[in-house]
């Protein structure tokens, strides 16, 4: 016998149960429209954005002292956009993207930042290794996407307090996230994946701050200055290049000519002056790196070393010699598929002369055969220069080193012959 009674409360619970679940979806829907309209302002200006972060040495000094003088041009920059800005982009979560490198082989590159303005987000608390908020931050990310956080596959490597072109105060998150989850964040952020919602949503619930934009690649219209554009030659009248003989003094330490080198200027400054009185008394100093390692440096600064000779607490390696530092140990060497050519590139900076001394200055110590001399211009006992990190947390040196140039040196042949790098064939790591 059919229980009425039992079938009547069956299909009350079930009819219940339907209005909840059309509740819950009401709920969601809603949630998401409020999402959509909360970041609609943000993804209106994504060319302003853009502009906002585009420059590479601008983000580089953003911690620094000189940051005031970056930040007025860069928000003259980012006004300008704002006034022939773009049609409102369809995508949801608050994502905008610059050039993304191959990412197969190659970090990505992310920025999250939130609105900040009761100012209770501060850099000085994600400055400790081991910070809570700091550790909360990452693990979102890492069990959102898969990372296993012991493998340092995703990594803060700065956070910064700045202000939008409305004065409204944000705090900024830069991270790296390597292979082989640079594509699956990626992937996940730029086709408008649902679980980017889910992700905004977790950062927003950890930080108690509304997040206000993410973004992906590096950002570089307008860094490059073309006039300061240098082809240095090997002798005096080579056509369309630059040469002198001997030193000209350049803060009190002398600077050579980097024959054979092209340099591509970073834009620092507005002009000729404004360089001058920031930098004009600092120190000309080489920082060779790996190609790939560029955009990581521009975006977030020189990286201290932990570990290496001479190292009584993290610093950078530096040297006035740009061949010490063209040695194949610092600057990687690449080749150019199709063009046969071999390509070599060093920073070109300048380091506060404050933390120069005689204590930080020291010998080669790439040479098996110590009695070569790798550079003419100078002895092999002042080749390295350690500049030591402000506090022994940071991780990265903005304050006393500015990078103003990228030198490149394009040969037909392997570097190895050219006559400056003679000395490679007796150095260590070589061949």
């Amino acid at each position: 016998m059919v229980d009425l009674r039992s079938l009547r409360d069956s299909a009350a619970h079930t009819h219940d149960l339907r209005r909840d679940a059309e509740r819950v979806h009401d709920i969601c829907q809603l949630s998401r429209r409020e999402f959509e309209l909360k970041h609609k302002a943000a993804l209106s200006q994504h060319e302003a954005e853009s502009m906002h972060l585009v420059s590479v040495l601008q983000i580089l000094a953003l911690a620094s002292k000189n940051a005031g003088e970056f930040d007025k041009r860069r928000k003259q920059a980012e006004q300008r956009m704002l006034d022939d800005r773009r049609k409102f982009s369809t995508r949801k979560t608050p994502v905008i993207d610059g050039h993304i490198d191959t990412l197969s082989n190659n970090s990505l590159s992310m920025t999250v930042s939130f609105w900040n303005n009761d100012k209770l987000l501060k850099p000085e608390e994600w400055s400790i290794s081991m910070s809570t908020i700091k550790k909360e931050f990452c693990s979102q990310i890492c069990n959102h996407y898969q990372i296993d956080q012991s493998s340092n596959k995703f990594e803060v490597i700065k956070v910064v307090q700045e202000n939008d072109h409305n004065n409204r105060d944000i705090f900024v998150v830069h991270t790296l996230v390597h292979p082989p989850h640079a594509e699956t964040v990626t992937k996940e952020l730029m086709t408008n994946d649902t679980r980017s919602y889910c992700l905004v949503q977790k950062l927003e619930s950890t930080l108690k701050h509304a997040v206000r934009l993410i973004t992906l690649g590096h950002f570089g219209m307008e860094v490059m200055n073309p006039k300061w554009n240098r082809i240095y030659g090997h002798v005096l009248g080579e056509p369309g290049s630059t040469f002198w003989s001997g030193p000209i003094d350049r803060g009190g330490k002398p600077y050579f000519c980097p024959k054979g080198w092209k340099r591509y200027s970073l834009k620092v400054a507005d002009n000729e002056a404004e360089f001058d009185r920031l930098w004009g008394t600092w120190h000309i100093v080489y920082h060779g790196t790996k190609g790939e390692f560029v955009g990581a440096i521009l975006q977030s600064g020189l990286k201290v070393s932990t570990s290496g000779c001479y190292l009584k607490r993290p610093s950078v390696y530096v040297s006035p010699s740009i061949e010490y530092c063209a040695h194949p140990r610092y600057s990687r060497i690449w080749q150019k598929p199709g063009s046969g050519k071999y390509h070599q590139l060093v920073f070109q900076c300048r380091v506060n002369p404050r933390v120069v001394s005689n204590k930080n200055v020291h010998p080669e110590t790439l040479l098996r055969d110590k009695t070569v001399l790798i550079d003419p211009n100078f002895t092999n006992k002042e080749l390295e220069w350690v500049i030591p990190s402000a506090n022994r947390e940071d991780e990265y040196i903005t304050d006393d080193i500015v990078c103003y140039g990228l030198m490149i040196r394009s040969s037909d042949e392997h570097p190895d012959k050219l006559s400056s790098s003679h000395w490679w064939s007796v150095s260590h790591c070589w061949p």
